[in-house]
C-alpha cells in the first residue's frame, strides 16, 4: 500500500510539474493571497490550481505551506473530487518530506478532513460518493494509521528541527495520544486490539450488514470485539 502511495505521489508531482516550473515566478506570499481571494469568492476551482501548486512545490519552504494543502483538500472537497484527495496529500508529503509541520499537516488530513467512504469500482478505491455500483467501503482504520505515521515521521523531524517550538513538539505528541484514546470513543477494551504501524490496513468494504458505528467509528464495518483462537473475548 505504501509503494502504491509513492507511485500515485510521484505521478502528481511529475505532471504537475511543468505547470509549477512555469507558475512560480510569481512569489509565493503573492500567489496565496491571490488564491485565497479566489477561495473567498468560492471560485474554488480556480483556488484549486494555485493552492495546488504551492502544496506540490518543493521550493516554497515558508511555514504557511501547511495552509496551502489546506485550503487545497478544502478545494477538493467543495468540487466534489474528495477522490483526488490521497493524491494531493502523498504528493505534498513527497515535495516537502523533510519538513514537520508540513507531515502534521498531512496527518491532520486523513483525521477526518478526507472523506472516508467511497466505492470500490474496477478493483481501485475510490472516496466519495459515485453512481453507478460499485461495493461500498470504509477507509476509516487505514487512514488512521496513515495519520498516525505522519505524526511519528513529524516527531522525528521536529527533534531535530532547530526551528521546532517546545509546544510544536508538544502538540505533535498530544496529537498522537488523542488518535490512541479519542479513536476508540471510549471503550477501552478496544486498546488491546494492537495495530501494526508498519502496515497500511486494506479498505473495509461492506458486507450484507453495512456501516454504521464499528470498531474504527462512524463509516466502519460493524464488527464486534476482538476474539482469541477459541472465540472468546480478550
Amino acid at each position: 500500500m505504501l509503494r502504491a502511495l509513492a507511485c500515485l505521489a510521484a505521478v502528481v508531482v511529475l505532471s504537475s510539474y511543468g505547470l509549477v516550473a512555469s507558475s512560480m515566478q510569481q512569489p509565493p506570499a503573492d500567489k496565496r493571497a491571490q488564491a485565497k481571494k479566489l477561495y473567498d469568492e468560492n471560485n474554488f476551482n480556480d483556488a484549486l490550481k494555485l493552492y495546488r501548486e504551492l502544496a506540490l512545490d518543493a521550493e516554497n519552504t515558508g511555514k504557511d505551506v501547511p495552509e496551502d494543502l489546506g485550503f487545497a483538500i478544502a478545494c477538493l472537497n467543495n468540487l466534489g473530487l474528495e477522490r483526488e484527495g490521497d493524491a494531493m496529500v502523498e504528493g505534498a508529503v513527497v515535495a516537502h518530506s523533510k519538513n514537520f509541520r508540513l507531515l502534521a499537516r498531512a496527518a491532520q488530513a486523513y483525521s477526518g478532513e478526507l472523506e472516508i467512504a467511497g466505492f470500490m469500482i474496477g478493483g481501485k478505491f475510490e472516496r466519495g460518493n459515485h453512481r453507478g455500483g460499485g461495493q461500498f467501503g470504509s477507509m476509516a482504520a487505514r487512514d488512521r494509521v496513515r495519520s498516525l505515521q505522519l505524526l511519528l515521521e513529524a516527531i522525528d523531524l521536529a527533534e531535530k528541527d532547530d526551528t521546532a517550538t517546545a509546544i510544536e513538539r508538544a502538540d505533535l505528541w498530544q496529537r498522537v495520544g488523542d488518535h490512541i484514546s479519542n479513536a476508540r470513543h471510549d471503550q477501552a477494551w478496544k486498546l488491546q486490539d494492537q495495530t501494526d504501524l508498519n502496515v497500511l490496513p486494506d479498505v473495509d468494504l461492506a458486507g450484507g450488514g453495512g456501516f454504521g458505528y464499528g470498531r474504527g467509528g462512524w463509516g466502519s464495518p460493524s464488527k464486534g470485539a476482538p476474539v482469541d483462537r477459541d472465540g472468546n473475548p480478550v
